[in-house]
């Protein structure tokens, strides 16, 4: 349950930043924290794969890119940019 309300609420946030009654920093925000995991689970895939026929071809691409494609946030990445600072501690 907690995966549809995600992807609802990236498909609602969406919409808003399409429309500019947003700034697309909200919407980074939120794929930023489900880029770094909860999207990477089998259930969490399957739910997309349900999901994404409500909707078009355009936000398909950009959130399947966003998500699985290339440029992703990696942990490894992330703790050679911090150097071992509090993230390394927090991520153990």
């Amino acid at each position: 349950m907690f995966i549809i309300m995600c992807l609802v609420d990236i498909f609602d946030v969406y919409e808003k930043v399409e429309k500019g009654f947003v700034d697309k920093k909200h919407l980074d925000v939120r794929m930023n924290a489900l880029k770094f995991g909860t999207m990477k689970t089998d259930k969490a895939r399957s739910a997309w794969d349900f999901w994404k026929t409500t909707r078009d071809q355009k936000f398909i691409n950009w959130f399947e890119s966003e998500i699985y494609g290339e440029g992703q946030l990696n942990a490894d990445d992330l703790l050679e940019q911090t150097k071992g600072g509090s993230f390394k501690a927090s991520i153990r």
